[in-house]
């Protein structure tokens, strides 16, 4: 059930939606990643086994049952040679539910947290090189700002830069930034949308911060 609940928030429908529409919403969604060459294809690959397994769920249920007027005929009668004569030439006998081939296993994700951080392929690559590129905008105008006698007001920051120097303090900027991008990518697993809530929100509080940095060095080179 909760496979059913996040294939339909991942692909946008109500749990009572119809075959048809499933189908509709997925189409959309399709020519729209068609139509977009630089749409994640991650994001699609999530749609696309949304869609397997609701399309599979909703192919279950309109399988009919069998009436109650022939539940209460005999097995005899049922299979009769009669009956069977009533069919056209040709046309193959009905395969009885119990004879379908079972359905595939819907498509899950691997449990595995060290598969899904370095062997799958990383959702939300845009947001996440964005985020990089803040974070590394941020380091330059850190050195530009302490090159021209600022000082760090970050306590953290400022005792790795006085312990190891300013090597020190980019290793802390890069562990920090590996660490929120390993956490984010793990959430997107599980929510793809409030993970790019969170790297676009981090990317905006960076980015700000590098250009209040900007500022100030504009000023202090003046």
């Amino acid at each position: 059930m909760d496979a059913i609940k996040q294939a339909c928030r991942v692909l946008g429908v109500d749990e009572a939606a119809s075959a048809a529409q499933i189908e509709a919403v997925y189409r959309e969604k399709e020519s729209r990643y068609q139509a977009d060459p630089g749409s994640d294809p991650w994001d699609f690959q999530q749609v696309q086994q949304a869609y397997q397994i609701l399309r599979r769920r909703a192919a279950a249920a309109t399988v009919p049952a069998p009436s109650a007027a022939a539940k209460s005929q005999p097995q005899a009668f049922r299979d009769s040679p009669a009956k069977d004569a009533r069919r056209s030439p040709g046309s193959a006998a009905p395969r009885s539910i119990q004879e379908l081939p079972p359905a595939a296993a819907s498509p899950e994700m691997p449990k595995h947290l060290l598969w899904q951080t370095f062997f799958r392929e990383l959702p939300l690559q845009s947001e996440t090189s964005y985020f990089l590129l803040a974070n590394l905008l941020d380091v330059f105008m850190t050195y530009g700002l302490l090159k021209f006698g600022g000082i760090e007001t970050n306590p953290i920051a400022n005792y790795f830069l006085q312990r190891w120097g300013f090597d020190g303090m980019i290793a802390l900027k890069m562990g920090s930034v590996a660490f929120v991008v390993i956490l984010v990518q793990q959430i997107a697993v599980r929510d793809l949308t409030k993970a790019r809530r969170l790297l676009i929100a981090g990317t905006a509080i960076v980015f700000a911060v590098v250009v209040y940095s900007g500022v100030l060095l504009s000023r202090v080179i003046r």
